[in-house]
C-alpha cells in the first residue's frame, strides 16, 4: 500500500470546545486516522457483497510479505488526552485491525510528521 502526499485531521476546529459533544459533534471520541493496512491473498472483490460499511473484513488468511509506505503524510489533531475539547479524547493516528493481530504490515514512514499529536 502507498500512501502519500496527504493531510488528514481529527479535529478540524481544535479550539472552538462548543463545537463538540453529544449534541453537536460527537464522533470524534476513540477516532483514528488509519486503521493499520492488512492484506489478504484473495479479498473481497468490487463490487462489495456486504453492507459498504464493512469493507475491511478480512475474509481469507493473509498474505506474509506486505507493507505499507507513508510518504510525506502530515497528521493533526489526534490527542488521547484532550483537556481543552474533552469529548474528543481517546484519538489515536494508527489504530491495529482486531481482525488482523498477526498479520499486520511493516508500515513505513518517510517525511511523515504529526502536528498537536500527545501519543
Amino acid at each position: 500500500m502507498i500512501f502519500r502526499n496527504s493531510y488528514v485531521t481529527g479535529i478540524s476546529r481544535p479550539t472552538c470546545s462548543n463545537c463538540y459533544g453529544p449534541t453537536k459533534i460527537n464522533y470524534c471520541s476513540g477516532g483514528y486516522a488509519i486503521r493499520m493496512f492488512t492484506a489478504t491473498i484473495s479479498g473481497e472483490t468490487f463490487p462489495l457483497k456486504k453492507k459498504p460499511t464493512i469493507h475491511d473484513v478480512i475474509c481469507t488468511q493473509q498474505s506474509f510479505d506486505f507493507k505499507a509506505f507513508l510518504n510525506n503524510v502530515t497528521f493533526e489533531n489526534y490527542l488521547y488526552n484532550n483537556p481543552q475539547i474533552p469529548y474528543c479524547s481517546k484519538m489515536a493516528v494508527f489504530k491495529r485491525h482486531v481482525g488482523a493481530s498477526d498479520g499486520t504490515a511493516s508500515h513505513h514512514l518517510t517525511a511523515t510528521r504529526c502536528i498537536n499529536c500527545d501519543r
